[in-house]
C-alpha cells in the first residue's frame, strides 16, 4: 500500500467536511443507564421478564421510531434525524441531529425522555445519568448481540485491565462541532485536548463502583486511561506545532482498527494496522467513517470534532456543559484567547501528568499552576460572552456549581458521607425525577 496516498485520502475526506462560518452546527450524544428501581441493578438487553432493553426498543417503535437490526435483533432506532443506539452493556444513547441551536437539541432530548417515561414507570425502572454503572458488577452484565462488540472485547481485553469496564460500565456526555478549515480545525483540536482533563473533573459524576463508594476522583477517566493506549486518551502528537489533518490520519493508519467493513461485511483485522488493509481507491466514505469510530481518544476527528471526556450528567447540567463548549469553541475570539494564553501547556507529557493529577486530587488539582476551578470559572465567563443572549441561560446550573467550588460527584459524596442511602443520594441523577 502507498502510505502517502492513504494519508492523502483521509486528509481529503477531512477537507470535505469543512463548513462555512454561517453553517457551523453542533450535535450531542447523551448516554444513560437504565436500572431497576428497587436495587439500581442494570437492566439487560434480553430479560426473561420481557422488560429488557430490547423490549423497550420494541415499545418505542410505537412512538414513531424506526428500527435498526443486526440479524433479527433490534439494536437501534431512528427518528427525525436523531438515533438511539446501545453501548455494549445496553447503556442507551441518544444522538441528536446537528443544529445551530441548543434549544433544538433540548427539545429532542426532552422528547426522547418523554417517549421513555411511560415504559420506565410501568416497569419500575429508572433512567439514570452517571459516569459509571451504579450497582451491577461487570461480569454480571452481558453484551448486547452485536458482532462489533464481540471483536472489540476479544481485542481490548488483552490490552488492559479495564477494557470490559469501559465497554459495559461507563456512560458519557459528548459534543460534536464543525470546523471551518485546517487552521480552525487545528486550533479547536488542540484547545479541546488541553481542556479535556478540565472537562473530566468538572463533570465528574462517578461516585459508585459496583455498588461501593468510590472515594477517589474521575473514575471514568481512570478506566478509559487503562483500556488501550493505542486508541484512548490524548493522541501523542496533538500539540505538535505542525499538527494537521495528516497528523490525525497517521494516528489512524498506524494502529489497528480492530474491525473494518467491506461490501457490507464486518471483517476482523486483529493486530494489523489500518495501513495494512486500507486501499484508498476502494474504501467508500462510509467504510472509512466506520474505521474512524474504532478509535476513542478524548478528542477525535470524524465528520466533525468530537469531545468525549465528560461523564454522563443529569439535566439541566448536561445542557450547561454543551453551552460551555459552544460558547468557547464557536467564538473566534475565545478560541484565539485560549489558544494564545495556554500555549505553554500544549505539551503531551504535561497533559498526561494533568490527567493523573485530577485522578489523584480531584478539584484540588492545578492547571498550569493555577487552581483548577479558577481556570474553569474564567472559561465559563468567556463562554457566556461567546453565546447569544437566549443561550446564556443554559450556563446557570454549571455556574452555581463552579461558584461553590464543587462538581456533581462532590454533591453526591456529601450525602453519602452522612449516611444518606445511595438511591436518595443519587436523586438528582435520576432523570425520571427531573421530568416527572
Amino acid at each position: 500500500m502507498n502510505y502517502n496516498k492513504q494519508v492523502d485520502r483521509i486528509v481529503e475526506y477531512f477537507h470535505r467536511q469543512e463548513k462555512t462560518p454561517d453553517n457551523l452546527k453542533i450535535g450531542a450524544e447523551f448516554e444513560h443507564f437504565i436500572v431497576r428501581e428497587n436495587d439500581l441493578s442494570a437492566v439487560r438487553y434480553d430479560e426473561n421478564s420481557k422488560d429488557g432493553i430490547k423490549d423497550l426498543l420494541e415499545y418505542l417503535l410505537q412512538k414513531g421510531w424506526h428500527g435498526n437490526f443486526e440479524g433479527n435483533n433490534l439494536i437501534g432506532l431512528e427518528k427525525q434525524g436523531s438515533t438511539i443506539t446501545l453501548e455494549p452493556g445496553a447503556q442507551i444513547e441518544l444522538s441528536t441531529q446537528h443544529t445551530s441551536k441548543l434549544s433544538e437539541i433540548e427539545r429532542t432530548y426532552r422528547n426522547f425522555v418523554f417517549d421513555l417515561m411511560p415504559w420506565l414507570e410501568s416497569n419500575q425502572q429508572l433512567l439514570i445519568a452517571l459516569g459509571y454503572q451504579p450497582y451491577s458488577k461487570i461480569e454480571d452484565i452481558p453484551f448486547i448481540p452485536k458482532q462489533r462488540y464481540v471483536y472489540m472485547s476479544d481485542y481490548l481485553i488483552k490490552k488492559n485491565k479495564y477494557a470490559l469496564n469501559m465497554m459495559k460500565g461507563t456512560a458519557s456526555t459528548q459534543l460534536t462541532l464543525d470546523y471551518l478549515d485546517e487552521e480552525d480545525y487545528t486550533k479547536k483540536f488542540q484547545v479541546t485536548c488541553y481542556l479535556s482533563p478540565l472537562l473530566a473533573i468538572l463533570t465528574d459524576n462517578s461516585p459508585i463502583f459496583e455498588g461501593q463508594r468510590y472515594t477517589k476522583h474521575a473514575l471514568r477517566t481512570k478506566i478509559w486511561l487503562n483500556c488501550d493506549d493505542d486508541r484512548c486518551g490524548i493522541i501523542p502528537h496533538a500539540f505538535d506545532g505542525d499538527y494537521s489533518y495528516a497528523t490525525y490520519a497517521q494516528y489512524i493508519l498506524d494502529r489497528s482498527p480492530i474491525i473494518i467493513t467491506r461490501e457490507g461485511q464486518l471483517c476482523n483485522t486483529e493486530d494489523q494496522p489500518f495501513k495494512a488493509v486500507f486501499d484508498p481507491d476502494e474504501f467508500t466514505d462510509k467504510e472509512l467513517e466506520q474505521v474512524l469510530t474504532m478509535f476513542f481518544p478524548d478528542v477525535r476527528t470524524k465528520q466533525f470534532i468530537e469531545i468525549r471526556t465528560a461523564d454522563s450528567i443529569p439535566y439541566p447540567l448536561n445542557f450547561a456543559y454543551l453551552a460551555l463548549l459552544k460558547g468557547l469553541l464557536y467564538d473566534c475570539k475565545n478560541i484565539k484567547t485560549i489558544h494564545d494564553t495556554v500555549t505553554e501547556c500544549f505539551e503531551f507529557k504535561k497533559i498526561l501528568a494533568f490527567q493523573q493529577e485530577i485522578i489523584k486530587k480531584g478539584l484540588k488539582a492545578k492547571a498550569c499552576d493555577k487552581h483548577i476551578m479558577e481556570v474553569i470559572l474564567k472559561f465559563m465567563n468567556l463562554a457566556k460572552e461567546g453565546l447569544v443572549k437566549e443561550e446564556q441561560k443554559y450556563l446557570e446550573p454549571l455556574y452555581r456549581l463552579v461558584e461553590i467550588r464543587k462538581n456533581p460527584v462532590t454533591l453526591i459524596n456529601e450525602k453519602l458521607r452522612v449516611g444518606i442511602p445511595i438511591k436518595e443520594a443519587l436523586k438528582d441523577c435520576i432523570i425520571n425525577n427531573q421530568f416527572s
